[in-house]
C-alpha cells in the first residue's frame, strides 16, 4: 500500500468538499455583514454553552468520583459519551461514506488499489468524526487539569486521548456499515442506519440534558451538587460501569498512567491496520452491492404521479414525497413533532414524573398554570425545521417550480398548509390530552385551538420567508438541506423572540390583576396581524425568489 496515494486521496476529497470553507462561506453569504457577525456569535454562543453543558457534567462525576475511588470517573464518563456520539452520528453516513460518495467511482477508475481506496476512506471518515469526538471529551480533560493540576504525563495522555480515542468509534461503525451492506445486499441500509442514530443522539442529549438539571442544588450555582442524592442513585451504576467498559477506564487513566498510553497506542494502531486490512479486501464486494442498488431506487421514485384536484393538493404532496424521498428528512421531522411523547418516555424511564408532579402541584398554585401548559406545547409546537427548511430541501428542483405556470401564492399556500397539517393538528392533540391528564378545563381549547392556528401560521410564515430570502439549493447530502442550514437556526431564534413576546402579552396582564379574557383578546387581534403581515412578507419573498 503507498500511503503517498492514500494521503493524496484524502486531500482531494477535502480539496473538492472543502467542508469549512463552505461553513464560513454560508455564514458571509448573508446580504448584511451585520447578519452575518451576529450569526458566527450566535454558533459561537451555542458552542460554547454545549461545552459549559459538558464540563459542568464532568465536573459532578469527577467529584463524585473522588467519593467513590475513581479519580478519573469524569473521564470514563467522557470516553464513553464521546465514543457513543461519534458511532451513533457517524452510522447515519457510514455507508455512504465508504462506498457511496460520488468522487469514488472517479477515484475507482485510477490505478488505486482498493486497500488504499479504502484506507484513504478511513482516514476521511476519522478526519470528519474526530471534531465531534474531541467536541465532547475535551471540556473532561480541561475539569482534570483544573482539578489534578499540569504535568508532561498529563498533556501527553491528554493528546493520545484525543487522537487515538475516535479510532474505536469508527472501527464499530464501519464494521456495522460492512456487515448491513452484506445483510441488505445493498437495499434500503440507509434507513436503518439513520433511523438508529438519529433516535440514539437524541435520547443522549435529552439524558445528558436531564441528569445536570436533575443532580443540581436549589441554590442556583452551576458547580454546586446534590452529592448525596447522587451516592445514593449513581454509586451502583458507577461500578457497573466500571466493570462492563474496563477499556474506557484504561482510556481515561492515560492521563496518569504511562502504561495505559502504550496500551491504547498500540492497540489503536494495530486496530487500524487490521481495519485497513478488513476494509480494502472487502471493497470491491461491498461496492458493488451499493452501486446496483442505485440506480433501481432512482427509478422507482420516478413513477409518483399526482391525481390532484388542485394545485395546492399536488404540491402537498410533492413536499411529502420530499421528505420521504431522503429518510433524514423523515426522522428530523418525525422526531421534531415527537418531542413531547419523547420527553415523557424518557422522564418515566429516568423515573423522575414524580418530582414533576410535585413541581405541577407548586405551579398550579401559581394563578398561571393554565397559561404555562400551553406556552410549553406551543413551543415544541413551533420547535420545527418543517418550514424554514422548506425550498431548501427542493435542492437543484426548485428551478422546476419557475417553470409552471403558477403565482407565487400557490406555492406559498401549499407549503403553509401542508405546516399546518403537520404541526398544528398533532398539537392540538397534545393540547387536549394535556388538559385531560392534568385536570384542567376542555372549555379553554375554544380559545386555545384559534389561538393556535394563528401563532403556529404566522411563524410558518415567517420561516419561509426566511428560506425564499436566501435557500440552500447547492446541498450534496440531505444533511445540509437541514440540520446543517443556517436558515433553520434563524428560524429558531425567531421563534423564540415572538413566543417569548406572546408570552408577555398573555402573562403581564394575568400578573398584574387585569383579566384573562383582555390578554386573550390582546392576544387574538395581534397574532392575527401578525400572520397577516408575515404571510405578506413570506409572499413578496417567494416572488422575488421565483422571479430570478
Amino acid at each position: 500500500m503507498n500511503m503517498r496515494v492514500v494521503f493524496l486521496l484524502v486531500r482531494a476529497f477535502f480539496s473538492g468538499t472543502k467542508p469549512i470553507k463552505d461553513f464560513f462561506e454560508r455564514i458571509s453569504t448573508s446580504r448584511s455583514r451585520i447578519i452575518s457577525m451576529v450569526s458566527s456569535f450566535l454558533i459561537v454562543l451555542v458552542f460554547v454553552y454545549l461545552g459549559i453543558l459538558l464540563g459542568v457534567n464532568y465536573y459532578s462525576y469527577q467529584t463524585l468520583g473522588l467519593l467513590l475511588g475513581y479519580p478519573y470517573l469524569g473521564l470514563v464518563l467522557a470516553a464513553l459519551l464521546g465514543f457513543a456520539f461519534q458511532l451513533f452520528y457517524s452510522l447515519a453516513s457510514g455507508t455512504s461514506l465508504l462506498y457511496g460518495a460520488k468522487d469514488i467511482l472517479l477515484v475507482g477508475s485510477l490505478a488505486v488499489r482498493h486497500t488504499e481506496l479504502g484506507a484513504s476512506r478511513l482516514l476521511i471518515a476519522y478526519l470528519l468524526q474526530a471534531p465531534l469526538y474531541w467536541f465532547v471529551t475535551l471540556p473532561s480533560l480541561i475539569v482534570g487539569l483544573w482539578i489534578d493540576g499540569f504535568s508532561l504525563v498529563y498533556l501527553f495522555g491528554g493528546l493520545l486521548f484525543l487522537l487515538v480515542g475516535p479510532l474505536f468509534a469508527l472501527s464499530l461503525s464501519v464494521l456495522f456499515s460492512m456487515v448491513l451492506v452484506r445483510l441488505t445486499k445493498g437495499k434500503n441500509h440507509k434507513m436503518a442506519e439513520e433511523l438508529v442514530s438519529a433516535v440514539s443522539l437524541v435520547l443522549l442529549i435529552l439524558v445528558l440534558t436531564v441528569s445536570l438539571t436533575r443532580n443540581l442544588t436549589d441554590d442556583g450555582s452551576l458547580l454546586s451538587f446534590n452529592y448525596e442524592v447522587m451516592l445514593q442513585s449513581y454509586a451502583p451504576l458507577v461500578e457497573k460501569i466500571m466493570s462492563l467498559f474496563p477499556w474506557f477506564r484504561i482510556q481515561a487513566q492515560m492521563v496518569t498512567s504511562l502504561a495505559s498510553q502504550f496500551i491504547i497506542l498500540g492497540s489503536g494502531i494495530i486496530l487500524f491496520v487490521c481495519l485497513v486490512l478488513l476494509v480494502g479486501t472487502t471493497y470491491a464486494a461491498n461496492l458493488s452491492y451499493v452501486l446496483s442498488n442505485q440506480s433501481g431506487t432512482r427509478t422507482r421514485k420516478a413513477k409518483h404521479t399526482f391525481n390532484s384536484s388542485s394545485p395546492q393538493r399536488a404540491l402537498m404532496k410533492r413536499e411529502l414525497l420530499i421528505i420521504r424521498s431522503e429518510s433524514m428528512f423523515v426522522f428530523e421531522i418525525i422526531g421534531e413533532l415527537g418531542i413531547p411523547v419523547l420527553l415523557l418516555v424518557l422522564y418515566s424511564f429516568m423515573g423522575i414524573l414524580d418530582e414533576l408532579a410535585e413541581v405541577v402541584s407548586q405551579l398550579t398554585q401559581t394563578g398561571v398554570f393554565l397559561q404555562l401548559v400551553y406556552l410549553l406545547l406551543l413551543l415544541f409546537a413551533n420547535f420545527s425545521m418543517i418550514s424554514s427548511t422548506s425550498v431548501s430541501r427542493q435542492g437543484k428542483r426548485f428551478d422546476l417550480d419557475k417553470q409552471y405556470p403558477l403565482d407565487a401564492s400557490t406555492f406559498v399556500q401549499a407549503k403553509l398548509l401542508f405546516h399546518l397539517v403537520l404541526v398544528f393538528i398533532p398539537h392540538a392533540f397534545y393540547l387536549a390530552v394535556a388538559l385531560l391528564l392534568l385536570s384542567l378545563p376542555l372549555l379553554h381549547l375554544l380559545w386555545m385551538i384559534p389561538l393556535s392556528l394563528l401563532c403556529i401560521g404566522m411563524i410558518a410564515c415567517l420561516h419561509l420567508a426566511i428560506d425564499y430570502h436566501h435557500p440552500r439549493l447547492d446541498w450534496k447530502v440531505s444533511q445540509q438541506a437541514m440540520k446543517s442550514n443556517l436558515n433553520g437556526l434563524y428560524g429558531m431564534l425567531i421563534t423564540f423572540a415572538v413566543l417569548a413576546l406572546f408570552a408577555l402579552i398573555l402573562l403581564l396582564p394575568i400578573l398584574v390583576g387585569l383579566s384573562t379574557e383582555l390578554s386573550i383578546l390582546l392576544l387574538f387581534g395581534l397574532t392575527g396581524l401578525g400572520f397577516s403581515l408575515s404571510y405578506r412578507l413570506a409572499l413578496s419573498q417567494a416572488r422575488s425568489l421565483l422571479s430570478k
